[in-house]
């Protein structure tokens, strides 16, 4: 495309994805200088060390994803490098967000365990896996070019973070102190992932699933999906391409990247708190 076909608003999101992105990855050094300041002997180091580690896959992945802005179904970007392919970005993306829920799974074990819920404790092995399946529907949709795949994938997403909030608020009944205030942060942002993607991702996909059917879209097989997902790209700065993925994009490498910070501090929280007002015995 021309420049003259180029969106301001398109280059200020991605200034300001940038800009935002390098302050989390200096935000995630110096959780990491902190961290090297605690005695190994401290029971919550390496807990707090295996967050450390999540928590800088997703950080730097989110970063290489601001950077370099794509579209995987679409196959478009805003820079013209083989980096930008849908095959280098989803395979982050993939380990970045598997990375992200592994804190979540550990953050929810941690307070189960310290609030006497084994039922919890044990739901918590189960949020890995969930995403897991719902990568492998993202991968459907990015080589096959189906958003159906996106559909299932953003409703697993949706369905994960509602027994996570639940899981949050059920535990909260029995927390103290700052541990309690954590649970239901952690609640209320999980459940207002649920509204968000019950409210614009699932229907922007199925949306754009239904057009593609109604105008006889066809789409490919495995091996040429591979071949295309790894060799083609289209770079565009155009409003229209782009104005769907500027929202949620922007959500996700600011505020998700935040949590994620947040979350390498969680250990602290039920190693240290108060006891508990009445175990739980779910």
């Amino acid at each position: 495309m021309t420049s003259a076909d180029a969106s301001p608003a398109v280059i200020v999101w991605w200034i300001a994805l940038s800009a935002v992105s390098v302050v989390n990855i200096a935000r995630w050094l110096l959780v990491r200088r902190e961290l090297a300041r605690t005695p190994t002997s401290e029971p919550l180091a390496s807990e707090q060390r295996r967050m450390l580690v999540f928590a800088g896959v997703f950080t730097f992945v989110c970063a290489f994803r601001s950077f370099l802005p794509r579209a995987d179904v679409q196959r478009i970007c805003l820079v013209d490098s083989w980096f930008s392919t849908v095959l280098v970005g989803r395979f982050v993306a993939t380990l970045a967000e598997l990375s992200l829920m592994a804190q979540v799974a550990l953050a929810v074990r941690g307070a189960a365990r310290e609030l006497g819920s084994t039922a919890i404790a044990r739901l918590s092995f189960a949020i890995v896996p969930a995403i897991a399946i719902a990568e492998t529907c993202s991968w459907y949709a990015v080589i096959t070019r189906d958003f159906i795949g996106n559909a299932f994938e953003e409703s697993i997403w949706g369905l994960t973070s509602l027994v996570v909030g639940s899981a949050g608020l059920y535990l909260a009944r029995t927390a103290a102190g700052p541990l309690r205030r954590f649970l239901r942060i952690c609640a209320a942002l999980a459940f207002a992932h649920v509204v968000f993607e019950a409210t614009i991702d699932v229907p922007m996909y199925v949306t754009r699933y239904l057009a593609d059917r109604a105008a006889g879209a066809s789409y490919a097989g495995f091996v040429d999906g591979i071949r295309d997902l790894a060799s083609r790209w289209v770079v565009t700065f155009g409003w229209s391409d782009w104005h769907d993925e500027l929202a949620w994009m922007a959500l996700y490498f600011s505020a998700a990247v935040w949590m994620s910070l947040a979350l390498v501090r969680a250990p602290r929280l039920w190693h240290r708190s108060p006891s508990p007002v009445a175990p739980a015995t779910a």
